[in-house]
């Protein structure tokens, strides 16, 4: 079955860690669709037209057509990055659209109106996201609007494999393990570890793991690819990412919210979730609410 990722794409060609992120991740992968999407900023939001409204529209339409040049360029380079190593070139599209809203709710829009399987930012996406929830409004419109998983490409590492899911028995997690289920089944590149940090009851964990797996079975993921660790710590997100990082995974996988962490559904992130996008580095983090 094929997946459709939707991938941010920003001005700076330095910066296209998504892109990066996706040719090793999904390397000869001919399962999964990609939309490069661009928004432009959009000059004629701020059009005065009380004064030389003419002037200021044919300004308006020159610094336009200047950022859809701009905007295309980018689509064009990272278009190349992806064929270049490799990615079918038939299954990339590109799609660039003037600011309406926000950038970050402009990407939010096209991800629900197109029906993506996952968004995947950068860190230019990342730091529109950021400012988002910087603010109480706006939090409020992430936390009742996104219903897809964000894959966080902050700086991905290249070479590295496997996803370690974090399995708590939280619908959340359910919801991760589905979906990171449904995105690998068909690859035969990544193999997924089932993590659980800190809990000494063996009984609640073993039925965390059995649920957890029964989620990527039914996706069809091989359970010869699954595997378990268990853990204890004093610091739970300081150990889901040191971990990943001494063992070389290529992303972390996991609920927004885990269980005993109901008391923070009104924000977007749980705290160990908050706290590993804080520090991520090398890996990525794909989230699922």
């Amino acid at each position: 079955m094929e997946r459709h990722l939707l991938l941010t794409v920003n001005a700076s060609h330095t910066h296209q860690h998504a892109s990066r992120f996706v040719n090793y991740f999904f390397k000869k992968d001919q399962h999964t669709r990609i939309t490069l999407f661009y928004v432009a900023p959009n000059p004629h939001l701020n059009v005065d037209l009380s004064h030389n409204a003419l002037s200021n529209i044919n300004e308006a339409e020159l610094l336009t057509a200047t950022y859809k040049r701009k905007g295309n360029l980018a689509l064009k380079q990272a278009r190349e990055l992806l064929v270049n190593n490799g990615f079918p070139q038939e299954m990339i599209e590109t799609k660039l659209q003037l600011k309406h809203y926000g950038t970050a709710m402009d990407i939010i829009q096209e991800a629900e109106k197109g029906y993506y399987d996952a968004v995947l930012l950068g860190r230019r996406g990342l730091s529109m996201f950021e400012e988002l929830l910087d603010d109480s409004i706006s939090k409020h419109l992430l936390r009742e609007d996104i219903n897809f998983p964000l894959w966080i490409c902050k700086e991905p590492e290249p070479g590295r494999k496997n996803v370690l899911l974090c399995a708590d028995g939280s619908q959340e997690s359910l919801r991760a393990a589905d979906h990171v289920g449904f995105m690998l089944a068909e690859s035969d590149q990544h193999d997924i570890t089932l993590f659980h940090v800190c809990d000494k009851d063996k009984e609640k964990v073993a039925l965390s793991f059995d649920a957890t797996k029964a989620a990527l079975i039914a996706n069809d993921f091989p359970p010869d690819r699954i595997h378990e660790k268990v853990t204890h710590c004093a610091n739970v997100a300081q150990t889901i990412l040191q971990y990943a990082l001494d063992n070389n995974f290529a992303a972390i996988a996991m609920g927004t919210t885990g269980a005993g962490q109901k008391y923070l559904k009104n924000l977007v992130m749980g705290s160990v979730c908050m706290s590993i996008f804080k520090s991520l580095k090398k890996v990525t983090l794909i989230v699922r609410r």
